[in-house]
């Protein structure tokens, strides 16, 4: 409670002006001052994964005597992926929506290419880290076209493998590593019409889901499963190939996952 810094004005609580995305807010747009609404409605802030309470003066309108805690001034991310980093309709990929939320003091980067699989991004990761450049988190989202590429055709153990060798590149460079699961392919054609060779890549990608869950755990993120049905998902959500999705709503969904996980996971 060292760095306990407190502020003694009012910070009035607009939609229009202090709501990056509904139940974010930042102070300043500095993502090292975030708060959000909980279930229970009540506002959590957090403070490198801890949060507390923040009592509401007036209502909804404002909160007092705001509590920040000294911390960088700046995070730097860098988002490693295939074309569900690359690119989304308008560049609003699940990073922007990070970005949005977070506010001006959040620098992010991206190494992606549609159509990759794990091994260019360990090349690449590679390339780019040995520039010198340093960040606070990595976020690597790979795999689905080491599986549903015939060009790649790599074995799940290949592709567990090298996400492995990208979580430890990664982690000698950045003090938090975070892994996404590949998001599902529960409406792409081939495995709505039951093809046999779709059904058993979308098997292997459950596989891999399952075992990046258990590997990683509080360093995990579930792309997978807010993009099925069971996550409340349908085909409207995707583009036409019914492979990539739309950046809204699975995008910006994802991106508010990512700040969770980094805030208070």
């Amino acid at each position: 409670m060292e760095n306990l810094k407190r502020y003694k004005d009012w910070i009035e609580l607009n939609e229009k002006e202090s709501f990056r995305s509904p139940g974010y807010y930042t102070q300043n747009k500095n993502p090292n001052f975030i708060y959000r609404k909980n279930t229970k409605g009540k506002w959590e802030f957090s403070e490198k994964n801890k949060f507390k309470f923040i009592p509401l003066q007036g209502g909804d309108t404002g909160i007092k005597s705001l509590e920040k805690y000294s911390m960088p001034i700046k995070l730097r991310i860098l988002f490693v992926g295939d074309s569900n980093t690359a690119s989304t309709r308008f560049g609003k990929f699940y990073g922007w929506w990070v970005k949005y939320n977070l506010g001006d003091n959040v620098i992010i980067d991206k190494i992606a290419k549609g159509g990759q699989g794990t091994l260019w991004m360990i090349e690449n990761l590679k390339k780019h880290l040995s520039e010198g450049k340093k960040y606070d988190v990595i976020s690597i989202l790979g795999g689905s076209n080491d599986i549903w590429n015939p060009s790649n055709s790599l074995t799940l153990e290949e592709v567990k493998n090298n996400i492995k060798t990208l979580v430890e590149i990664a982690s000698r460079n950045s003090s938090r590593v975070v892994v996404i699961s590949p998001p599902s392919k529960e409406f792409y054609p081939p495995v709505v019409n039951k093809n046999p060779e779709a059904l058993g890549r979308l098997k292997i990608t459950e596989e891999l889901r399952e075992w990046e869950k258990i590997t990683y755990g509080k360093n995990f993120i579930d792309f997978n499963f807010i993009t099925s049905s069971k996550g409340g998902s349908n085909e409207s959500y995707f583009e036409k190939d019914r492979r990539h999705l739309l950046p809204e709503p699975k995008h910006k969904q994802l991106g508010n996952l990512w700040i969770d996980k980094i805030y208070w996971g």
